[in-house]
């Protein structure tokens, strides 16, 4: 389905003994104060949600799809204005 943007699980590695930690929140939402509040995941890791949010620019989605919506708005010239 080209209407499907996903999103990867961004874990961590620790810079001093290079061990391994999992992200556990997964899933935000926020609320019209634009507090961040975290959300349940579907049942099973591959289940597909709705979300409004994305972490940065770290996204797959069908190019022609994403240009189809507007792209990235052009006045947001910074990294993590999208």
């Amino acid at each position: 389905d080209r209407t499907r943007l996903v999103v990867p699980s961004i874990d961590g590695i620790d810079t001093e003994d290079f061990s391994y930690s999992v992200f556990g929140l997964g899933m935000v939402s926020f609320n019209w104060q634009l507090n961040q509040k975290p959300r349940e995941r579907p049942e099973g890791e591959d289940s597909l949600a709705p979300s409004s949010v994305l972490c940065g620019g770290l996204f797959a989605v069908d190019r022609s799809w994403f240009l189809h919506l507007g792209g990235y708005d052009p006045e947001l010239r910074i990294y993590g204005g999208e």
